[in-house]
């Protein structure tokens, strides 16, 4: 094979390269300053039995360079007369096969064409490197069983520390993503008394989600077992908030009540905050409302300032699509109290959209039909005497950068010809700005054409069921 550029010294050796000598050896070293007839560096013996390797007290490395490197150590061995014992030409040049395969796989990554079985023995300094890294994903991704057993084994003492690494985590990741049930708990257990640092960390939080997602439900109460002692620490963090989030996906809610218990004390100042509001919708996505009745009944208490918080407002509007009807219900009934303020907020207007949503085809729609005629009100206002009053919510919210959105939601969420007709002459009718008064009637117009067609194909259903009837006891 080639020999590389760092060994400048190794050669195969030509009879001439030595002065015209005899060299029985099919390898020697040479000085690179000479070639035919150069002298060899003082120190350096070439074999003469025969062999194809130096003997072992053949030094590669004169004295003094040897005491050049060594500093005061290689200085007390060359005056004793002591010298380490160097290694053979052809263990060097052994050793350049591995050492070509690593440059190839840092310079190419998952794209190198050299196998796994070539590198073994540097994974784990493999897995630290970001190209080295991208190859050992790809690798294991086809690896035999014996391979990846092989990888397993050389990265299991250092999973802790890969775990925090920028490279290394995403081989843990996918070391347990591909491992085996035993293989997956070994590493959990190295990592099993590091979660919640791992948690706080960028790197290793993607472990630890991975670990959730991928363990079975005994690890994962492992894991949580672990995570309590930090739960508020990591619902705080921008990197341990990730962590929690898939603790409360991935595991029956049952399991979770240690979450619950840590955000249900401060409920209102969790729900604007900017980690903690995430927490909280998905307590609300997998727990009962009644698991998180205490939590919710401090929330409540809070509807209009929530609701024009930036993170808050986002809590509000997940009650509305999960909570139950007495939830939803409450938070109506503020909306309304409160239309025009919380109309024209920019984090608010949300939440009113959100309170036609839910009341016209949520899941409790049929329950909060009186809590939505009462928002429909609060929105139009009472109908002004004088045609240029521009006081009515609906002309103000009409003329507002982010009340607009609710005008536009009132129409979308209208239903049935009559309540169209009505907001159609209140539209209409007002003084606000022509071009969002023409946006308004054009989307009305075709909530009503579409409401005329679903009217008449209703009536073709029932003037056919008569036929169908008796046509089937014909037969």
């Amino acid at each position: 094979g080639a020999v590389p550029a760092f060994y400048p010294w190794i050669y195969p050796l030509d009879p001439s390269m030595v002065g015209g000598g005899v060299l029985p050896g099919a390898w020697g070293v040479v000085n690179m300053q000479g070639s035919g007839g150069a002298a060899l560096p003082a120190g350096v013996q070439i074999p003469t039995d025969g062999s194809t390797k130096p003997s072992s007290s053949d030094a590669l490395e004169t004295a003094p360079q040897a005491k050049k490197r060594s500093g005061r150590k290689g200085k007390k061995e060359f005056e004793s007369g002591a010298t380490s014992t160097p290694l053979a030409v052809g263990e060097l040049l052994g050793n350049t096969a591995v050492l070509d395969a690593l440059a190839e796989v840092r310079r190419d990554g998952a794209k190198s064409q050299v196998l796994l079985r070539d590198v073994l023995s540097h994974v784990a300094e493999l897995a630290q490197d970001t190209e080295g890294s991208r190859f050992l994903q790809a690798k294991l991704e086809t690896a035999n069983t014996a391979e990846r057993r092989e990888v397993f084994d050389a990265l299991l003492p250092k999973m802790e520390m890969l775990a925090g690494d920028s490279s290394g985590s995403a081989v843990v990741q996918k070391l347990l993503d591909i491992c085996t049930p035993d293989q997956r708990r070994a590493i959990v257990e190295k990592f099993r008394q590091s979660v919640v640092k791992l948690s706080l960390k960028m790197h290793g939080c993607r472990v630890i989600q991975k670990a959730f997602q991928v363990c079975p439900p005994e690890l994962q109460s492992m894991l949580a077992g672990e995570l309590k002692h930090g739960v508020l620490d990591c619902i705080k963090s921008m990197h341990g908030n990730h962590v929690v989030q898939k603790c409360i996906e991935q595991m029956p809610p049952e399991s979770v009540s240690f979450v619950v218990e840590a955000v249900e004390d401060k409920a209102e100042a969790m729900a604007a905050h900017i980690y903690g509001c995430r927490i909280i919708q998905r307590l609300l996505e997998h727990c009962t409302p009644k698991r998180l009745e205490r939590m919710l009944r401090q929330i409540l208490r809070s509807i209009r300032k929530l609701s024009t918080d930036p993170y808050g407002n986002y809590v509000i509007r997940h009650i509305l699509e999960h909570g139950n009807p007495e939830h939803k219900k409450s938070i109506v009934n503020e909306v309304c109290n409160y239309v025009l303020e919380l109309g024209k907020d920019k984090h608010a207007s949300n939440v009113v959209e959100k309170c036609f949503e839910a009341s016209t085809t949520g899941e409790h729609a049929a329950f909060l039909k009186e809590e939505r005629q009462r928002l429909i009100r609060a929105v139009l206002g009472p109908a002004p005497k004088d045609p240029s009053d521009r006081s009515s919510p609906l002309v103000q919210l009409m003329d507002d950068r982010f009340g607009k959105y609710v005008a536009n939601s009132l129409v979308e969420y209208s239903r049935g010809p009559e309540e169209m007709k009505i907001l159609y002459s209140r539209i209409s009718s007002a003084p606000g700005k022509k071009a969002s008064i023409a946006s308004l009637l054009e989307m009305l117009e075709r909530q009503l054409q579409q409401a005329q067609y679903q009217q008449m194909a209703q009536q073709q259903v029932l003037q056919f069921q008569p036929l169908r009837a008796k046509q089937g006891s014909a037969k």
